[in-house]
């Protein structure tokens, strides 16, 4: 069998470190082989489309990149129940002072 790839191959290959690499393949962003619990293998062809595919820039959805161009994973959400709650809140002076500490 030929056309295997090591990851740092693969790195070599993306411009990108054997970290980025490992991270991308074991969050199913990068397409890739587990031989065992410590060996990782790329198909040389399964890489080959996969830079294809960001060349056409065929995302498939709308807003799956950064305003420069990097891709986002998740895509950008305008629904208000994926919203991050604000961890800060109004502080609102009690009525009669300006509670400053003086006196």
């Amino acid at each position: 069998m030929t056309g295997l790839l090591t990851a740092r191959a693969v790195a070599e290959t993306l411009d990108v470190s054997v970290e980025t690499v490992l991270r991308w393949a074991a969050s199913g962003r990068l397409p890739s082989i587990k031989l065992s619990s410590r060996a990782i293998r790329f198909r040389d062809a399964a890489i080959e489309a996969w830079i294809q595919e960001r060349e056409r820039g065929a995302t498939g959805r709308e807003g799956d990149s950064h305003h420069d161009g990097r891709a986002h994973p998740g895509g950008y959400s305008t629904d208000s129940r994926n919203a991050v709650p604000s961890l800060v809140t109004a502080i609102t002076p009690p009525e009669g002072g300006d509670n400053r500490g003086g006196s």
